[in-house]
């Protein structure tokens, strides 16, 4: 089976939370786990407020770098940011108003999984608003805090 995991469900992996032994079960599991730049660019920036507010320490900060930069060099496919996919996201933006709107954030990574998964890649996120959103499009989806 192949992955694509958000922000919301990285985390996950990394950082005891709930929805974790989920999101580890499918890492395990898996054929391929793949993530967007942005997904990359959050987990940090999730990381580095988590031990600036004293959620964790700086001992656990930098072994999850540490892992993070191994599964990265070893596991996870990382797909980068393209002309397309911001164009993309910006076409999605303006075309779904209203009910189907999604944050910026949210439009870049379905935009990231449109353009780099085959139909068949389960888009992985914590987010319900955006799972919701990428199933109505007929994506399957997977939210790792639901059993």
């Amino acid at each position: 089976m192949n992955y694509y995991v958000d922000s919301s469900a990285l985390l996950k992996l990394y950082h005891q939370e709930r929805g974790t032994e989920n999101v580890r079960a499918m890492y395990r599991g898996s054929d391929t786990i793949c993530i967007s730049e942005l997904a990359r660019l959050e987990l940090m920036s999730s990381a580095a407020r988590q031990r600036r507010s004293g959620h964790i320490d700086a001992v656990f900060f930098e072994s999850l770098v540490a892992r993070f930069s191994e599964d990265v060099r070893s596991r996870i496919r990382v797909f980068p940011f393209t002309p397309s996919v911001i164009a993309n996201a910006y076409q999605f933006l303006v075309e779904n108003h209203g009910a189907n709107t999604l944050a910026t954030l949210d439009a870049l990574q379905f935009s990231f999984y449109r353009e780099n998964c085959t139909r068949d890649a389960v888009f992985v996120s914590a987010d319900q608003r955006l799972i919701g959103i990428v199933r109505s499009h007929g994506y399957p989806v997977l939210n790792p805090e639901v059993s």
